[in-house]
């Protein structure tokens, strides 16, 4: 299930994105929570990204890199998410479970080796669950682009597991958006 929240952007404009994510989830077949909801993806706006990022990382590290397996990336990508020049950026957390349950499929702090029924050499039960993504907007870099063309720009990286440093420009994507002189489509 998802929840959008959107922080330090006018009402109207934080509507446009939130509605924009959660259209994009309901076409993977995701299901979005209403108003009200614990947000696990957090967009945030602001006019210092990289003091923001930093922050975030420095107050709250295991809620960017929690304490089991299969969480999120390296500690050299959580820096690299930290001092990015990209107008947006983004960092996902998640949870390897077994299919079909929320049960971790991975050994927790404390806790015993999970048992996965039916994995082999070829085949797996494990999965990845999406548990929060936080998406950072450098204000200062979105002259031109739409709130739709943000929120469609927020919708890819938060729903799919993008490599920030990818070479996009030979693809129409919205990943292209701040890319060149005229800004790029939807997803």
């Amino acid at each position: 299930r998802v929840c959008v929240g959107v922080v330090n952007l006018q009402p109207e404009a934080a509507q446009v994105v939130i509605d924009r994510v959660s259209e994009a989830a309901t076409l993977i077949n995701l299901d979005s929570m209403g108003a009200g909801c614990s947000p696990n993806i957090l967009v945030m706006a602001t006019d210092d990204a990289d003091g923001l990022a930093r922050a975030l990382v420095r107050a709250h590290p295991h809620a960017f890199r929690p304490r089991y397996a299969g969480a999120s990336q390296a500690a050299s990508k959580l820096a690299a998410f930290s001092t990015t020049s990209n107008p947006i950026r983004w960092w996902h957390v998640s949870m390897p479970v077994v299919r079909g349950t929320d049960v971790p499929a991975v050994r927790m702090p404390g806790g015993r080796p999970p048992e996965i029924p039916g994995s082999g050499l070829l085949t797996t039960e494990v999965v990845n669950r999406m548990r929060r993504s936080f998406v950072i907007l450098d204000i200062t870099k979105m002259e031109g682009a739409t709130f739709q063309q943000i929120g469609d720009y927020v919708a890819m990286v938060a729903f799919a597991q993008i490599d920030p440093d990818a070479e996009t420009s030979s693809f129409d994507t919205v990943l292209n958006l701040f890319s060149g002189p005229q800004l790029a489509g939807q997803l």
